[in-house]
């Protein structure tokens, strides 16, 4: 993508690519219930990996933003994130909380599998939110590079459960 594209252009890629994918994965997380099958745990899997797929394909747009990004725009931006960033909290703490019933279904090593989906999936957040604080104003950028220590902290922590 080489042309410049505004920072609405690239919120609407957010509406359309990803908002949905985290929704879509938020509920399959939270409705995961004792009883139920690998089948559901392989949905859990398969949605995390359309949010990696959504995320990245964020990213060109997130490079390419119209700069200088206004300090109203950069607010825009920070508001979505961390309207995603409560969904995305949301499923890192159901995946915490329901590692056992992952354990204790009857094929090996699904918390394996969905410990390497966090994986893909933290890197491709830190990939898209390097760029958005690259193109991020002087105005939002300390709320931003906050809300991404946040993201980190609460990745690790996850892990560390996992590992």
């Amino acid at each position: 993508m080489s042309v410049k594209i505004t920072v609405q252009d690239a919120l609407s890629q957010v509406d359309l690519l990803f908002k949905p994918r985290v929704a879509a994965l938020v509920s399959s997380a939270t409705a995961f219930q004792s009883g139920d099958g690998v089948d559901k745990a392989m949905k859990i899997h398969a949605e995390a990996l359309l949010v990696k797929e959504g995320m990245d394909k964020l990213v060109p747009y997130a490079t390419n933003i119209q700069r200088p990004v206004s300090a109203a725009d950069g607010s825009k931006v920070i508001n979505v994130v961390k309207e995603l960033q409560r969904s995305w909290d949301t499923v890192l703490d159901t995946a915490v909380k329901k590692k056992g019933l992952l354990d204790a279904l009857p094929v090996g090593n699904l918390a394996g599998l969905l410990a390497e989906d966090l994986k893909l999936n933290h890197q491709s957040m830190l990939t898209l939110s390097n760029a958005l604080l690259d193109a991020a104003p002087a105005e939002v950028l300390v709320e931003g590079k906050k809300l991404q220590k946040e993201l980190e902290d609460t990745m690790k922590k996850t892990l560390a459960v996992y590992q």
